[in-house]
């Protein structure tokens, strides 16, 4: 999955289902907020149901495809839109190079699960519990 963010939303995480085994140096078991739809979603876009995936909290991203990407939300209602044309949730989607990802505000729930088919490893884990900004 390859894309830029052009706006973060308020809080925009990689999450996975967590680990353990490492609460004897501090670190949290952690994980996403709403596990149901973290695990639907992977099932639905062909991944293990711990694969990581983004996790959209209260008001979400907009984020610009650099590849062809399949991906699938679900949890919250964000009022996705793919290029201007709304989308709904749990059903995978194929978002071409070039087409941009808009979300708005979640309306009754906090948190909406966004995986891709990519995956990426650190300290056995892929997730962050804060967004990271790294310096250009």
């Amino acid at each position: 999955m390859g894309f830029s963010v052009e706006k973060s939303g308020l809080m925009t995480t990689i999450q996975d289902n967590g680990r353990t085994g490492y609460r004897n140096i501090g670190m949290p078991v952690s994980g996403p907020m709403d596990t149901i739809a973290f695990r639907l979603a992977n099932l639905l876009a062909g991944n293990e149901e711990s694969a990581p995936a983004l996790e959209v909290t209260m008001q979400g991203p907009v984020l610009h495809f650099t590849s062809d990407t399949e991906l699938v939300l679900c949890g919250a209602d964000l009022k996705p839109s793919i290029n201007h044309e709304q989308i709904s949730n749990n059903k995978p989607l194929l978002i071409k190079k070039g087409m941009s990802f808009v979300s708005g505000l979640l309306q009754k729930e906090c948190a909406c699960i966004l995986p891709s088919r990519a995956e990426s490893k650190w300290i056995n884990s892929s997730e962050a519990a804060a967004p990271i900004h790294q310096p250009r």
